[in-house]
């Protein structure tokens, strides 16, 4: 219910300030306003993008599911992507959800056509259960992030030993 609500303000807000821009605001002269400039970007740094195009990540897959695992196991799984856009892919960051799970991710500028990965390594010894752990990527495509969930069970064999019968005469 709170993310409805969250919704609903995030879509609303910016309507009720957008409809005021290009209203004249009375007693000031608009015509008098220079466009503002910017200093070009250093084309040098790679989490720039470049200005002739811009990087598109497409993973083959957002979400993984491990099934039933053993208590014990690291469980890994590499998420593929794409860069379907025009300009280099750069992997800026990847955050895991808790410390159970630690990811690994392509370092090096993704060029266009080409592809990378973001791994997840998640250590079963930190609960019993079933798990859902995110892993959150920002790359420098302006705007966006990349969440992608793993999940499974982990099991233990917890039944406790067979008793032992004694027979008597």
């Amino acid at each position: 219910m709170k993310r409805l609500y969250l919704l609903i303000a995030v879509c609303i807000l910016p309507l009720g300030i957008f409809a005021q821009i290009g209203k004249p605001v009375p007693g000031k002269n608009t015509n008098t306003a220079t466009p503002a400039t910017t200093a070009p970007a250093n084309p040098a740094d790679p989490t720039v993008t470049q200005q002739n195009g811009t990087p598109i990540i497409e993973f083959e897959t957002e979400k993984h599911d491990f099934g039933r695992i053993e208590k014990g196991v690291i469980a890994k799984y590499r998420f593929k992507f794409t860069n379907t856009g025009t300009a280099d892919l750069v992997i800026n960051n990847v955050h895991a959800s808790c410390g159970c799970t630690t990811p690994s991710w392509s370092k090096d500028p993704v060029k266009p056509g080409e592809s990378g990965f973001i791994e997840a390594a998640y250590n079963s010894n930190a609960g019993h259960g079933p798990f859902a752990k995110t892993v959150t990527v920002s790359t420098n495509i302006p705007n966006q992030v990349k969440v992608l969930t793993i999940q499974g069970e982990v099991i233990f064999d917890d039944t406790p030993p067979s008793p032992v019968r004694v027979t008597g005469n």
